[in-house]
């Protein structure tokens, strides 16, 4: 479960600094 989280807080950061 922490894994999963762990991507998901990555990929919402990504897109934030990254939105294309």
């Amino acid at each position: 479960m922490i894994n999963s989280l762990c991507c998901w807080c990555c990929f919402r950061r990504w897109l934030f600094w990254d939105p294309t």
